[in-house]
């Protein structure tokens, strides 16, 4: 971690420090999408914490294992590729306010669990799909109140800190 974090900028939640390399380390939402921005076009090393699997998230962008050296196998259906893109679309592209918010969520948070997208899946994907809106915690809290069943139980399962 010492030799990443010398080599690339650190993103941290209140201060990215312009574009380039970067680490995010022990990453939750708001400070990947923070390291997002602040990788740009360049590399970003992601390290994941236990409440926020980062597989989804690493499917979606096609990043690199550094275990393995290995792209991240995306194991996503094409139907669920696009209700995902649709499910972002309806909520970010400059129109969505609650009440559309909460329509879609109750729409398209079940079809996609009911399709066998596991729930960390589908937080990482959507944080790929669209960084700049995900770590906005009115977002997350519109979206955890339309998890189906089965996205509860396994959200229960993830560690907290």
């Amino acid at each position: 971690m010492a030799q990443l974090a010398k080599l690339g900028k650190v993103a941290t939640y209140r201060s990215p420090v312009g574009r380039g390399a970067t680490l995010a380390h022990m990453a939750n939402i708001r400070l990947l999408a923070t390291a997002m921005g602040t990788a740009a076009e360049h590399s970003l090393v992601a390290t994941e914490i236990p409440s926020v699997p980062l597989e989804g998230w690493a499917m979606a962008m096609g990043a690199v294992d550094l275990s393995t050296g290995e792209p991240t196998p995306d194991t996503r259906t094409d139907d669920q590729r696009e209700m995902l893109e649709t499910f972002v679309d309806q909520l970010y592209n400059g129109w969505a306010h609650k009440q559309v918010g909460r329509r879609a969520s109750a729409y398209y948070l079940p079809k996609l669990a009911e399709s066998g997208l596991s729930y960390g899946h589908f937080l990482g994907a959507v944080l790929a799909i669209d960084p700049g809106h995900l770590d906005s915690n009115s977002d997350i809290a519109e979206m955890e109140r339309a998890l189906p069943p089965l996205w509860k139980e396994q959200r229960s399962k993830l560690t907290r800190f």
